[in-house]
C-alpha cells in the first residue's frame, strides 16, 4: 500500500526533505512513483511515549508506514489513523457547540465567562483528538 509523510514534527535543522532526518515527501514503498494525490486515509505515528513524529497520508489503513519507515526511522510503535466518518458525523455537533460558546462569550456580560471558556475549549479539542484511532 502506498504512503506518504506530510509532517516531520522533529525533523533535524537545516535537513533536506525527503530524507531520515527531515522526513517530508519519504514516500513507500520503494516502487511508489505517485505524487501522493491519490492517498487520502491520513495517519500518525507515535513512539511508545506518546510523542508524534509523522504525520501522512496512505491508500488504506495499514501497518506498512509504521513497519517500513517509522519504526526503523525514529522508533516509532504506534500508527494512528483518522476517522473520516466519525469526524463528519461529529463536525456540526461540535461546530454547533463553538458557535454558542463563542456567542456568549461575544456579549458584554460574556466577559464574565472567560475563566471557563478555555476549559470549555480544551474540552472539545479533547473531543476531536479522539478521531485518531489506533490500528
Amino acid at each position: 500500500m502506498p504512503w506518504i509523510i506530510d509532517k516531520d514534527y522533529l525533523p533535524e535543522p537545516g535537513a533536506k526533505e525527503g530524507t531520515n532526518a527531515n522526513a517530508v515527501g519519504v514516500a513507500g514503498p520503494h516502487d511508489y512513483r505517485g505524487d501522493g494525490s491519490e492517498l487520502k486515509v491520513r495517519f500518525r505515528m507515535y513512539d511508545s511515549d506518546g510523542v508524534l513524529y509523522y504525520e501522512g497520508r496512505a491508500h488504506a489503513a495499514s501497518f506498512e508506514p509504521l513497519d517500513h519507515f517509522g519504526k526503523p526511522n525514529a522508533g516509532c510503535t504506534t500508527i494512528k489513523y483518522l476517522r473520516p466518518a466519525d469526524k463528519h458525523a461529529r463536525g456540526p455537533e461540535i461546530a454547533a457547540r463553538l458557535d454558542l460558546l463563542i456567542g456568549r462569550v461575544m456579549t458584554p456580560a460574556g466577559a464574565d465567562a472567560l475563566p471557563g471558556f478555555s476549559r470549555q475549549l480544551y474540552e472539545l479539542a479533547q473531543q476531536l483528538r479522539l478521531d485518531w484511532r489506533e490500528l
